[in-house]
């Protein structure tokens, strides 16, 4: 037998022509093993990164659990404003005698329902004593009611007083109408008088109260109106 016959038969995963291939798992064998073929590795896969939701970050937060200690500081705080609202109020209410709660908040009490009625009584004084209106009638023979002239009307607001007479239009009634309202202890501040009609005047005068002035609203109106009678 031939060297070269010798050499196939011993080495199995020689190549010869005259045996051919060996078995195809033989043949397999040598390809690895005389040529092996450089794989790149797989790249190792990573974890994928799941979003937290916000379920799971309550989950993940510890929870805080209060304890004899927190309370205490929230009572001494409740106490320390609740103390400074006290002391606050008190200094709001006049003559205080006793400084305890008790006698701040029932003492407050007592002044803001003082104060109520302060304001309920000046409303009253100013919705009845505000306007006076004085006005003369007569009925005719059908029955009808007829407004005689002059109408006068006032209005006061602190020392300011506001006249409007409404009367017949003849000559120089308006001076009269205002030398009447001067006798009244009345500063004249401003006077307007516009004709209305063909026959009637609106006489308008704006006035202040001297330190003399003593009348009501009804008396200025009577008094106006029984004076600039003796005009017409």
């Amino acid at each position: 037998m031939e060297i070269s016959q010798l050499i196939g038969m011993e080495d199995p995963y020689f190549f010869n022509s005259q045996w051919g291939l060996m078995d195809d798992s033989v043949n397999m064998a040598f390809i690895d093993h005389a040529c092996p073929v450089f794989m790149e590795p797989s790249p190792t896969p990573r974890p994928s990164k799941q979003l937290k939701t916000s379920s799971d970050q309550q989950q993940q937060q510890p929870i805080k659990t209060s304890t004899p200690h927190d309370h205490i500081l929230a009572e001494r705080k409740r106490r320390e404003k609740l103390s400074q609202r006290f002391i606050a109020l008190s200094a709001l209410v006049p003559g205080l005698k006793k400084m305890d709660k008790a006698s701040v908040l029932g003492d407050a009490i007592k002044y803001l329902k003082s104060l109520q009625e302060k304001v309920k009584t000046l409303e009253e004084e100013v919705t009845k004593a505000n306007v006076f209106v004085g006005k003369s009638t007569h009925d005719d023979e059908g029955g009808r009611t007829l407004l005689l002239l002059p109408e006068v009307e006032a209005r006061f607001w602190g020392k300011d007083v506001l006249i409007r007479v409404h009367c017949e239009k003849k000559s120089s009634i308006v001076e009269e109408t205002l030398a009447l309202i001067q006798k009244h202890h009345l500063s004249i501040i401003n006077t307007t008088a516009m004709a209305f009609a063909t026959s009637a005047l609106d006489i308008t005068v704006v006035a202040q109260m001297d330190k003399e002035f003593t009348f009501t609203i009804k008396d200025l109106v009577n008094n106006l109106r029984t004076g600039l009678k003796r005009f017409m």
